[in-house]
């Protein structure tokens, strides 16, 4: 089962910002690999590991985000893929057509895990952008996955 992890670098949620004319200084972040998608990247080795998969990391962004799939690679991803973005995005559609576009030059993936949302701009859209331009189902806010006898078995959060 090829199990793909779309995963993003952001500043470090601990860092104080410094200014710079006006502006947050980028010099003086910390980048690191999402939260969220850490914890996606983490579901899809446990389901590795119980399937006898592969999971392949993508990132889209400048040359300093290779330094995320460095770590999703050493936390046990079988392959990266770089998409090089110089300029930062903030439109998910433009993110999610651009992703959408090189998952379907790689190959045929069997599951998509993507973190619950950005913490940089917050942004909750592009998983389901993604999934409706690659035409296939999905489901957001899963807090458990289960597989047994052949079936997924998820638990989903939703508001009463």
């Amino acid at each position: 089962m090829n199990i793909l992890v779309p995963v993003k670098q952001v500043p470090d949620t601990g860092m104080n910002l410094r200014l710079s004319k006006g502006e947050v200084d980028e010099r003086s972040l910390k980048w690191v690999l999402s939260p969220y998608d850490e914890f996606a990247l983490e579901e899809a080795l446990k389901l590795k590991k119980q399937l006898k998969g592969h999971v392949f990391v993508i990132t889209l962004g400048p040359a300093r985000a290779k330094e995320v799939l460095l770590t999703a690679l050493a936390l046990g991803a079988d392959e990266a893929f770089h998409l090089l973005v110089e300029k930062p995005l903030q439109d998910p559609l433009t993110t999610a057509q651009l992703l959408k576009e090189k998952i379907s030059e790689i190959s045929k993936f069997s599951l998509i895990f993507c973190g619950k949302l950005s913490t940089d701009f917050n942004n909750f859209s592009v998983p389901q952008m993604l999934a409706a331009l690659l035409k296939i189902p999905f489901v957001t806010n899963v807090s458990k996955l289960l597989y047994q006898e052949a079936q997924f078995i998820l638990t989903r959060e939703a508001d009463k």
